[in-house]
């Protein structure tokens, strides 16, 4: 993958923290009209951005590693939560899949969540995903 992959993906990774600390809510983009021969300052809603690249699959799993990566594990549940989204996963169904009722996955993905092992590994394993460890980079 490319410098500029993980350079957007460190970004959004920024921005779902300082969302989550409450002190990010839109983010501007400069782009340019070539028509007008200007550039034009596009506000966006991070999350929308961020959604519509977490459909890609190799995009969202890069994405869900960098957060796993993170000491708090709300980084990772938030990050789980986006992926569910962008991919449209129907919870109810989901919930059926995992065997756990639709409130519970809704709690687990909260700001509160804080999810058993059981209930984690059947999240993990009804989005196709497995836990893979390796010897840390020193």
């Amino acid at each position: 993958m490319s410098s500029k992959f993980f350079k957007d993906l460190k970004k959004s990774l920024e921005e779902v923290i300082a969302h989550k600390e409450g002190k990010l809510d839109l983010y501007s983009e400069y782009i340019e009209v070539p028509e007008q021969n200007r550039i034009m300052k596009r506000i966006m809603n991070y999350e929308d951005n961020l959604l519509e690249i977490l459909k890609n699959s190799e995009e969202a799993l890069a994405y869900l590693n960098a957060a796993f990566m993170d000491e708090d594990q709300e980084v990772f549940l938030l990050a789980l939560k986006h992926v569910l989204k962008a991919q449209g996963v129907d919870i109810s169904a989901f919930a059926e899949e995992t065997h756990i009722i639709h409130q519970n996955i809704y709690y687990m993905l909260s700001r509160k969540g804080n999810p058993r092992w059981h209930n984690f590994r059947s999240i993990i394993d009804a989005m196709g995903l497995q836990f893979k460890l390796e010897a840390k980079h020193k």
